[in-house]
């Protein structure tokens, strides 16, 4: 799946949700925040140029901002 504002393929992370722990790396895996809804994503996509995270809603890609509104 590509970026739709680069040419790059997006990569496919897991979404973790709950309070971080410090001092670990959380480079391969999204986090979600705090509150988990039943309709809460599994995974998430985040380009690797701009670290722009896209979910899929509907059968479309959008950006975590627009999931949000």
């Amino acid at each position: 799946m590509k970026c739709p504002n680069h040419d790059v393929e997006l990569v496919k992370k897991e979404i973790i949700y709950g309070y971080p722990a410090s001092g670990k790396d959380y480079s391969n895996v999204l986090l979600g925040g705090c509150c988990v809804m039943p309709n809460s994503p599994r995974y998430g996509y985040e380009c690797p140029v701009d670290k722009e995270v896209y979910l899929m809603k509907d059968g479309k890609l959008v950006t975590e901002r627009e999931e949000e509104d």
